[in-house]
């Protein structure tokens, strides 16, 4: 394994228009009145919990909204409308990739009575045929993995096997995935190798196997990593992982035990720059690996 030092430092500045991208995510949906009506120019204020940066969205004639391009994490939706009560969507996790739909219906009111739905979210998703599964980052830690390459842990999805970039899926041949990283190819142009984002950078990882978009091209599969922001809270991590031949035993055809010593180390701290509006994050990461491995034969004669 080659050293590997990795500086991140990612700036996210809230509320500016994006176009659609595969790094982002988009939240849609219709308000209606008691009847089913469609309800046009109905305020829609989506808020992200974790930056506390909202925006507010009209509905249209047809009493449609759509974000179009937002960051994915935490959200709280709310629908407002003269003459009916206010709605608040709340505990709403937004993915990158396809559209979530969040609707709202109003009930007749005044603007002071509000109405709060907690922890509801779609149970079909209707906006896309795709198959994905998302790795967060909390589950790509607890997971067992010994070199911390998060590649590794495909192989429990349906029908994956290989390792590394050499992944099959759905019984196509290796290395005709598409890997990303925050919407952006990491295939090496000269080798054709995936240089894979540093683990302890990752938010979440992205694995579409069958019928996504066309907006990504040829492949078998995508893969998609998308890298750590900061929020209003600040944020830190310092860690180091080691693999030493004084941990190991001797296999039975080798006369010593094979020298290995790797560590892996380093750390990561974000937070908000102006609260509301501006944040960072950077992490820096270092490997250092010294192994020798003895070669050992018998011979009879």
């Amino acid at each position: 394994m080659r050293m590997l030092g990795l500086p991140s430092a990612i700036l996210c500045l809230a509320g500016l228009g994006l176009a659609q991208s595969t790094n982002s995510g988009d939240i849609r949906g219709t308000v209606t009145d008691p009847t089913g009506a469609r309800v046009p120019n109905a305020k829609v204020t989506v808020l992200n919990v974790d930056t506390g940066v909202s925006r507010d969205y009209y509905t249209n004639i047809d009493g449609l909204y759509d974000t179009v391009s937002i960051l994915a994490g935490r959200y709280s939706v709310t629908f407002s409308r003269e003459g009916f009560s206010t709605l608040v969507r709340d505990g709403i996790t937004l993915e990158v990739g396809a559209p979530l739909v969040v609707d709202g219906q109003l009930a007749v009111g005044t603007a002071q009575q509000k109405v709060e739905v907690t922890g509801e979210a779609p149970l079909l998703e209707t906006e896309s045929a795709e198959q994905s599964t998302t790795f967060e980052f909390q589950t790509l830690t607890e997971l067992p993995n010994v070199t911390r390459d998060w590649r590794n842990l495909t192989k429990m999805l349906p029908g994956v096997t290989g390792t590394g970039a050499a992944l099959t899926v759905n019984g196509a041949m290796p290395y005709y995935a598409s890997f990303q990283a925050d919407g952006a190819s990491t295939t090496l142009p000269e080798s054709a190798n995936v240089d894979p984002t540093n683990f302890e950078a990752i938010s979440e990882v992205q694995i579409e196997t069958s019928t996504f978009s066309a907006q990504y091209g040829s492949g078998a599969a995508v893969y998609n990593q998308i890298s750590k922001s900061g929020t209003n809270q600040w944020h830190g991590s310092a860690y180091e992982f080691v693999q030493n031949n004084f941990f190991n035993a001797r296999s039975f055809f080798s006369p010593k035990v094979p020298i290995s010593h790797f560590n892996d180390f380093g750390g990561s701290v974000a937070g908000p720059i102006r609260k509301d509006k501006l944040f960072f994050y950077f992490n820096v990461e270092r490997i250092l690996q010294n192994s020798f491995s003895y070669s050992y034969s018998l011979a009879s004669g």
